[in-house]
């Protein structure tokens, strides 16, 4: 029962509106929608062990270690072990057999409102201002490893003490899909829309221009949908949307300089890498540090580089590119094609790094 398993995968909108013109839902199916946090990924869980229970704690990727301070978490985590505990407590009854439960949120804060960090903190994220401290909200729990009902969360969330993540709205995903509108008709929960008001949460002020990230629709009863099981739920912000970003023309041109090592890529992949090169922003450095914590460039370089790929393929990203530029090719020769490109890729993802750490270096000084 210790071993580690990850919160499933959110979608952007296009590809998880795709999988359900495969695999449709029922109209008049309640949805919730949320306010996506930026900040990261970070779970607590109870295991039952013999006749002890043990407190565990991990990161969007693995385990901690009960020395590791990622993301300032070593400041929250009694106060998580506790409400932990109580909600074991409190699920005795309902529940009297669990083997474990996980408790999903988002770890955030650590900037004011000017967006600079908090002094003797780590910054988690410094997009949008909730308040100077470290702080933790709930949007699942997942019971002997099936997510259960929003009611649940919430119900038995909030009792044991957690901040439990509270709905923008609730309705058909047809009427919440209104509410955000698209970029040609953008509605009030479109990305840059949204003004956050989490800050006041934590005793803090909002103010005009602390927009949210985005938004995040999901099924109130946990529904699992295709042979892969994926899960109804997607999220709307700048970077699923491909704001500010386009796939190649037909015709190769160069967003920067082309330099000897990518001219010397075959010339029908030159284009795809220029795409690909499209996705290095610090929206996706965020990601990365949000996952990894203060570590090395190099690192943050490696978990980018693998992400555009990884999202590249798998989220469908490259389906217009490749419908226009090359036959779809299968999963082999994805990866045959990309194998020149990763090396290049991951220069400009070091770059990017390096700048972004020597500028929040320059920060905390």
């Amino acid at each position: 029962m210790d071993k580690f398993i990850p919160y499933h995968h959110i979608d952007g909108r296009a590809k998880a509106l795709k999988l359900l013109e495969k695999h449709p839902l029922l109209p008049d199916v309640p949805w919730h929608a949320y306010r996506k946090i930026d900040g990261s990924n970070f779970s607590v869980s109870v295991l039952k062990a013999e006749d002890d229970l043990v407190v565990r704690f991990a990161r969007r990727n693995g385990w901690l270690k009960p020395a590791d301070r990622f993301q300032n978490s070593h400041l929250v985590r009694d106060d998580l072990r506790a409400k932990a505990l109580k909600l074991a407590e409190l699920l005795k009854d309902f529940m009297p057999h669990w083997q474990r439960i996980d408790v999903f949120g988002e770890l955030y804060g650590t900037v004011d409102c000017k967006l600079r960090t908090t002094p003797g903190l780590t910054r988690i994220q410094g997009r949008i201002f909730y308040g100077p401290g470290v702080y933790f909200s709930v949007y699942d729990i997942r019971i002997d490893g099936e997510y259960k009902s929003k009611t649940l969360v919430d119900r038995f969330g909030t009792a044991a003490g957690f901040d439990v993540l509270e709905p923008l709205a609730t309705g058909p995903l047809s009427d919440l899909l209104e509410q955000v509108g698209t970029v040609d008709a953008p509605g009030l929960w479109y990305p840059g829309k949204l003004m956050s008001t989490i800050c006041e949460r934590h005793g803090c002020e909002p103010f005009e221009g602390n927009m949210e990230e985005g938004v995040v629709l999901v099924a109130a009863q946990p529904i699992f949908l295709g042979p892969d099981k994926v899960r109804a739920i997607m999220k709307i912000t700048h970077e699923s949307e491909h704001l500010y970003r386009a796939a190649p023309e037909k015709q190769t041109k160069a967003k920067k300089p082309v330099g000897n090592d990518v001219a010397a890529l075959p010339t029908h992949i030159q284009p795809w890498f220029f795409f690909l090169d499209s996705m290095i922003d610090d929206d996706r450095y965020a990601s990365a540090t949000s996952k990894l914590g203060a570590c090395k460039p190099e690192r943050i370089a490696g978990e980018m580089t693998a992400d555009i790929l990884a999202m590249a393929y798998e989220r469908g990203e490259l389906e217009e590119f490749m419908q226009t530029q090359t036959t779809p090719s299968p999963r082999e020769e994805y990866e045959k094609s990309a194998k020149p490109i990763k090396p290049l890729l991951y220069k400009r993802c070091l770059a990017l790094a390096k700048e972004n750490s020597h500028r929040e270096n320059q920060g905390t000084q």
